[in-house]
């Protein structure tokens, strides 16, 4: 699974820095919002933003013995807790890193197609994909007590 962040990863990388300066300007037209700072302005908030998320889970997931347990952890339980969380986290990983490229493509995609759709429906999928990775962790960390 990480090889699959770390190909997430490169793919934000490399659109962001093959297409940002290409990029129109921004259009009286948009009427605000994002466009008001310009996209490539959106488009680094977006791309650091996700390289924070994605860190922030990096470290979490290093740090095992710290995270919150949903159970009390003993001596016959600690292997399997470790390993569900570090599975979990992997997942939220993936969810994240695949959210902020289709994020990305959808902002390009807002610049070259005006028309086209809001990102709520992603969001919305992203969150719920996150919200039951973290429902199947919680299941399988009570079942596994």
């Amino acid at each position: 699974m990480s090889m699959a962040v770390g190909l997430a990863a490169i793919i934000m990388v490399v659109l962001f820095a093959q297409t940002a300066g290409i990029l129109p300007a921004p259009q009286a037209a948009f009427g605000g919002g994002i466009m008001h700072y310009g996209i490539k302005m959106a488009l680094l908030v977006l791309f650091l933003a996700g390289c924070g998320l994605i860190g922030l889970l990096l470290v979490v997931a290093r740090f095992e013995r710290y995270y919150r347990y949903p159970v009390k952890l003993n001596s016959k339980n600690i292997e399997v807790q470790y390993a569900l969380a570090k599975i979990m986290l992997s997942a939220l990983q993936l969810i994240c890193a695949v959210y902020i490229c289709v994020m990305m493509a959808g902002l390009y995609k807002a610049v070259i197609l005006p028309e086209s759709q809001t990102s709520a429906a992603i969001t919305a999928m992203a969150l719920a994909a996150g919200g039951g990775v973290y429902a199947a962790y919680l299941a399988a960390a009570f079942k596994n007590r």
